[in-house]
């Protein structure tokens, strides 16, 4: 795990980066955010209208949607609504808006007011929950894996942490660096692309190494891959935690590790990373935001240059960014409630899974 000091903020990217030599900063492009699609969802209205649009002249269902929704939201949390007779459409809107946001962050400050506008909800008041990530990356570092399993006398050990993997990889589908398409390999294609078509001829020593380098990193990140995807290890695992006799204190931290996992898997079955994520609902159609694949992947640390261009590349792209995608949830109020329904069991417990396992990772030694 690797802490930012930096709001960060991800953005998925199509096109080439600038290359640089070894030692020279990353520099990043300032961007032009789009312009938002849907003023509702970002609580924008304005008292008096001119050419209005397409789904200003349905004010009527607008309307009654919102207020329908408001009164049960109102109903579950105990608080009056605001008088707005006599306002018109869209200012009634924005003032019974912002008393609902400013009733409710008495109320339940952990809670966000949002106005949700699809094909299914004309203007629909909704609750959501959010999981503070804590501007942190979760990159899992397959390196001590790895090593383990080259190890004869580790080897138990590195087997137990091979479901780990597994169940991280297969079953909550965190990204893995040398699969197709996901942040993290555009990363290390950039550095790929940087040392060899930057470097001087007479660098051409320093070009081999390093190539070198990006080679075990390829090499390690290949094998690993292809033994956690194999399905018999999650059928294996509880018998190898059964089995699994620690030899020192970082044996015993992997073995709590492991029964954790084991809780999880029979917990929540097959909850994944995209279970966790309200993906395009809100802020629709925003691509200048920090989404999941960036900050949750594994990835290699031999702990030299390559990991030190890695980080600086992310924390690039991170400081381009406004918004950031974490897990959450939704509890809408177009119909009465006779509860609060936001569940993140799911997301703590991973992420301080995700916490205690980085950390015995980084205490790795052979």
């Amino acid at each position: 795990m690797v802490q930012l000091s930096t709001h960060r903020k991800f953005c998925r990217r199509t096109r080439t980066a600038e290359r640089r030599k070894r030692n020279q900063k990353i520099k990043t492009k300032n961007r032009t955010c789009r312009d938002r699609a849907n003023g509702f969802l970002n609580h924008e209205f304005l008292p008096v209208l001119i050419n209005p649009a397409d789904e200003i002249k349905a004010w009527q269902k607008i309307e009654n949607d919102f207020f329908n929704s408001l009164d049960n939201l109102s109903a579950l949390y105990g608080f009056e609504l605001l008088n707005v007779r006599g306002k018109v459409f869209p200012y009634n809107i924005a003032l019974s808006f912002a008393h609902a946001e400013a009733c409710m962050k008495k109320l339940q400050p952990d809670l966000s007011l949002v106005i949700i506008q699809d094909e299914f909800h004309p203007a629909t008041v909704a609750t959501v929950k959010t999981f503070n990530t804590r501007t942190t990356l979760y990159f899992i570092n397959i390196k001590p894996l790895y090593e383990l399993l080259q190890d004869k006398k580790r080897k138990q050990a590195g087997v137990l942490l091979e479901s780990v993997f597994s169940y991280l990889y297969k079953i909550v589908k965190i990204p893995y660096y040398m699969d197709i398409s996901t942040y993290m390999r555009y990363c290390y294609e950039r550095v790929v692309e940087w040392i060899t078509y930057e470097t001087d001829e007479a660098d051409e020593e320093q070009k081999k190494e390093d190539l070198a380098d990006l080679d075990a990193c390829f090499h390690a990140g290949g094998k690993i891959r292809q033994k956690i995807n194999d399905a018999k290890i999650l059928k294996q695992f509880k018998k190898r935690i059964e089995s699994f006799k620690p030899l020192n204190q970082w044996d015993k931290e992997l073995l709590g590790i492991c029964r954790q996992v084991f809780s999880m898997l029979e917990d929540f079955k097959d909850a994944s990373m995209k279970d966790m994520f309200l993906e395009g609902l809100l802020e629709q159609n925003k691509e200048d935001r920090v989404y999941p694949e960036q900050y949750i992947s594994f990835y290699y640390n031999d702990d030299n240059w390559i990991n030190e261009n890695i980080l600086e590349q992310v924390n690039n792209d991170i400081m381009e960014m406004s918004a950031m995608e974490e897990p959450s949830s939704i509890q809408f109020f177009d119909e009465p409630q006779k509860t609060e329904i936001h569940n993140l069991d799911f997301p703590v417990r991973l992420f301080d899974l995700i916490n205690e396992l980085c950390d015995l990772l980084k205490s790795f030694t052979q």
